[in-house]
């Protein structure tokens, strides 16, 4: 098979695009934007933790454009993470981010502080060795067992972005780093191995009977985040409104 746009070739295993290439495997979702009565439209493909390529559709182009869409959709519902070539690459297993913690301030109350860490990621848990932001000195080491978590995502901001992990009865994990790529690739790698800690029945998933985080305690925890600086409000009031419904 063989089908072409102006501006990209697609076969059964590959997309081409100007001087790009990608497997098919690679395509971690695709979006359509239809050409308008003036403007033109574009197939946005993005693949596995590279930018977006950006597909030009002209309006006689756009029967064949949507359903080249349905297909390439199809084949990125079916694609997973790279996870045998993400579980060999040394810097997700030890990787290099930075942790937001909330601590106590001169004046009572608290505030949340970010400082370096090293996380160095196992089958059945997380450990972090933290250091000074500035000082580079050693502030001591927390182990996180998947046992006691109940959820890890992943929030993208505008300039950073989190992964999360949820812990009943505590503020939880808030890891972060600058480079996108790099931290989607360690998020892919650790949720895999807790789901996998998960489905070998090492306590119940989020969402399973008597551990299930209700959306009332998932608001509260993003509303935490957003008064400790890690989100903003606009942030929060978007996942309100997932959340809600609305």
């Amino acid at each position: 098979m063989e089908i072409k746009l102006r501006k990209a070739i697609i076969t059964d295993t590959e997309l081409y695009h100007e001087k790009q290439s990608i497997s098919l495997t690679e395509i971690k979702n695709v979006k359509y934007n239809p050409p308008g009565k003036i403007t033109g439209g574009s197939l946005v493909v993005t693949p596995y933790y590279q930018s977006p390529i950006v597909i030009p559709i002209i309006k006689k182009e756009h029967e064949l454009a949507e359903k080249i869409y349905i297909y390439l959709y199809n084949i990125a519902e079916q694609n997973q993470p790279p996870i045998s070539k993400l579980e060999q690459d040394p810097t997700l297993n030890t990787f290099q981010c930075q942790i937001r913690e909330e601590k106590p301030t001169t004046f009572g109350g608290t505030q949340t502080y970010p400082e370096n860490a090293t996380v160095k990621l196992y089958d059945d848990k997380i450990i972090i060795n933290k250091t000074g932001l500035v000082t580079k000195l050693d502030k001591g080491t927390k182990t996180v067992l998947f046992q006691d978590v109940t959820s890890v995502d992943m929030d993208i901001t505008t300039l950073t972005t989190y992964v999360i992990l949820t812990m009943p009865g505590s503020p939880g994990v808030v890891l972060e780093h600058f480079n996108r790529p790099q931290i989607e690739k360690f998020y892919d790698l650790l949720a895999y191995k807790f789901h996998q800690f998960k489905r070998a029945g090492n306590t119940a998933v989020a969402g399973s009977a008597g551990s299930a985080v209700s959306d009332a305690d998932e608001l509260e925890r993003w509303y935490g985040l957003m008064e400790k600086g890690i989100i903003t409000e606009e942030e929060f009031n978007l996942k309100k409104k997932e959340l809600l419904g609305l």
